[in-house]
């Protein structure tokens, strides 16, 4: 017996709306953006008819997701597609209204599954359970690293040269920016070009570019600790010598800078460290801004991450760090690792016990690693260095010795201004 039209019209809306009920759609997208991913939320929506009811839903999804700020930047409302009661839960789950809802939103949301639809008896109202795929940004892993960032450069008052100090300043501020971001060890948060950033978020947020990149909005973080930095003094030196068999005056050029070094926990103003790191140079401020930079980077980093050995073999080391950060040809003292010791009275941790065993040269430096070797090992064999854990230190102590000489060159120079200054006065 042959069914009635209307029979098997309505035949097929039960099977159509079975499958759309209980199946996956897909719809076609565009490659997702560099950190914006997609993910699956469930989200219940409220509405006077099925369709009201989805929309409702996928706003709310998008609110949970990128906040209720993106969501209300959405075109949702303005949807006005006709569709019958027979064939309403058919065409919410077909890919032309999915594709109106995805272009409504501009691609932040790729599609959804109507998990269940049922009527509220005392409201007659229409009640949606969804499964709905959001686009949302994804911040980078860097920064479950510690978070830094270096606040304004301060110069003390008695640094004669402002002008030099200032270009000074700005270049040892990018040097220790460049080197602690080089250490893989910090997520650097930028301070500097903070209204760079705001302007290309401010565009983000108009018309002009997809809803979806608004995810990218709303995701600046904060930093747990401050670096600053103050130039407490720079000063050029010249110095003559006569050679006595060709009577030709040799010039020495000596530049010296000082830094105050402080870590600042952002969340309660402590100062976690502070320091004084001094540079030499011979050439220009530039080159010793390059110099100095890498010497506070590397006095900032072995206080809270010195450089661990990550694999023995032989007499050939590796080391956990590479990039710049590390060139070939430095020599480190090895330090072997004890047990954790604590302060007597805060009971506060004060690191681990440091046994120096010996020096290592850099022979390979690579992206993230470095190879050194060993050169000698203090009451130590290498079959022995096994076991237990170890780091790395700098070893600079030619630079030390011409520094106290610089020093004592620096001091004459200013005690002679000092004098002149005091006899003009009179």
């Amino acid at each position: 017996m042959m069914e009635s039209p209307t029979i098997l019209r309505r035949m097929l809306v039960a099977i159509l709306m079975g499958v759309a009920l209980t199946g996956t759609a897909v719809i076609s997208h565009s490659a997702q953006a560099r950190g914006v991913e997609i993910v699956s939320v469930q989200s219940q929506g409220l509405g006077i008819t099925q369709r009201d009811a989805v929309l409702d839903g996928v706003r709310e999804a998008v609110s949970m997701v990128n906040g209720m700020a993106i969501a209300s930047q959405t075109s949702l409302a303005e949807l006005t597609t006709e569709v019958t009661t027979d064939t309403d839960s058919t065409f919410l789950m077909s890919s032309a209204f999915m594709e109106q809802v995805s272009t409504a939103t501009s691609g932040i949301v790729e599609g959804y599954d109507i998990l269940s639809s049922s009527e509220d008896a005392s409201t007659g109202l229409v009640i949606v359970e969804l499964s709905v795929r959001v686009a949302r940004y994804t911040a980078s892993k860097q920064l479950d690293r510690l978070r830094m960032a270096l606040g304004a450069m301060r110069i003390d008052n008695n640094v004669q040269d402002r002008a030099a100090a200032a270009e000074f300043a700005e270049d040892l501020q990018d040097g220790v920016i460049d080197y602690l971001t080089q250490t893989r060890r910090f997520a650097m948060i930028d301070r500097q070009l903070m209204a760079d950033t705001q302007a290309e978020l401010n565009f983000v947020a108009t018309a002009n570019v997809p809803t979806r990149e608004l995810a990218r909005l709303g995701n600046q973080v904060g930093t747990d600790y401050l670096v600053v930095l103050e130039l407490r003094d720079l000063f050029t030196t010249v110095s003559e010598r006569k050679m006595a068999t060709t009577n030709r005056v040799r010039r020495k050029t000596a530049l010296t800078s000082e830094a105050g070094v402080r870590i600042i926990d952002v969340a309660t103003s402590q100062i976690k460290f502070s320091g004084t790191v001094d540079s030499l140079g011979d050439k220009d401020y530039r080159d010793l801004a390059r110099k100095a930079s890498r010497a506070i980077g590397r006095y900032i980093q072995n206080a809270i991450y010195p450089i661990r050995i990550i694999a023995i073999d032989g007499d050939v080391l590796t080391l956990g760090q590479g990039g710049k950060t590390i060139e070939r040809g430095e020599r480190y003292s090895l330090i072997r690792l004890g047990e954790r010791l604590y302060d007597p009275y805060t009971k506060e941790s004060l690191g681990y016990q440091e046994t120096a065993v010996g020096t290592v040269m850099i022979t390979t430096v690579r992206a993230k690693q470095s190879k050194a070797e060993i050169e000698t090992l203090d009451g130590a064999d290498i079959a022995t260095l096994t076991g237990y854990e170890y780091v790395v230190r700098p070893i600079e102590p030619a630079a030390d010795a011409e520094m106290e000489a610089a020093r004592e060159r620096v001091k004459k120079a200013k005690d002679q201004v000092k004098s002149l200054k005091d006899k003009f006065d009179e």
